[in-house]
C-alpha cells in the first residue's frame, strides 16, 4: 500500500478510536448512516492536500446515477459509500474489498447490490445526498475538523 493509502489508513483508525470515546453508545461512528458525511468530509481534505480519488455508492436499486444530485434524483439509496483511492476503498472497515462490502450489503439488505463510481466532487452535494440518502448522526462539520487535525499529525 502506498504511503498516502498508510496514512488515510492510520487516520481511519485514530478517527474510529476518538469517535468510540465520544459516543461509547454508538459502536460504529464511521457507519451506521455515517458512511456519506465520513467520506464526504474526507474528500474535502484530501482535495484540500491534492489527493485525486472518487466515490463509490453502494445500492439496493439499479439507476443510471453519475453525481450526487442524479443519485438523489433518481433515489439511489445508499447502503454504503466510500472513497476510493487507486483502486482501494476507504471506510469504517479501512480498506474493504467490493466484495466485502457487497456481501455486507446483501446480508444488511438481503437483495442486490449494485455500484456506482461517482466522480462529482461537489461536496455539498454529495452531503445532501447524504443526508437525505443515509441519514448521518455525525455532523459533518465535526468529521471534516477531526479528519483535518488527524491528517497534519501523521
Amino acid at each position: 500500500m502506498s504511503d498516502i493509502k498508510n496514512k488515510i489508513a492510520s487516520l481511519i483508525e485514530t478517527l474510529t478510536n476518538e469517535l468510540y470515546n465520544e459516543y461509547p453508545d454508538r459502536p460504529y461512528p464511521l457507519a451506521s448512516g455515517n458512511c456519506g458525511v465520513f467520506a464526504a468530509s474526507l474528500s474535502a481534505v484530501l482535495t484540500e492536500n491534492n489527493i485525486s480519488h472518487h466515490f463509490k455508492i453502494f445500492s439496493k436499486r439499479k439507476r443510471n446515477a453519475k453525481t450526487w444530485a442524479s443519485a438523489k434524483l433518481l433515489r439511489v439509496d445508499g447502503c454504503h459509500v466510500v472513497v476510493c483511492i487507486d483502486g482501494t476503498n476507504f471506510d469504517c472497515d479501512v480498506t474493504p474489498s467490493d466484495d466485502d462490502i457487497k456481501e455486507w450489503c446483501r446480508e444488511e439488505y438481503g437483495c442486490n447490490i449494485y455500484t456506482y463510481h461517482i466522480h462529482d466532487m461537489n461536496i455539498p452535494s454529495m452531503i445532501e445526498y447524504c443526508s437525505s440518502e443515509t441519514y448521518p448522526w455525525i455532523d459533518a462539520d465535526i468529521f471534516y475538523n477531526k479528519i483535518k487535525n488527524i491528517f497534519k499529525t501523521l
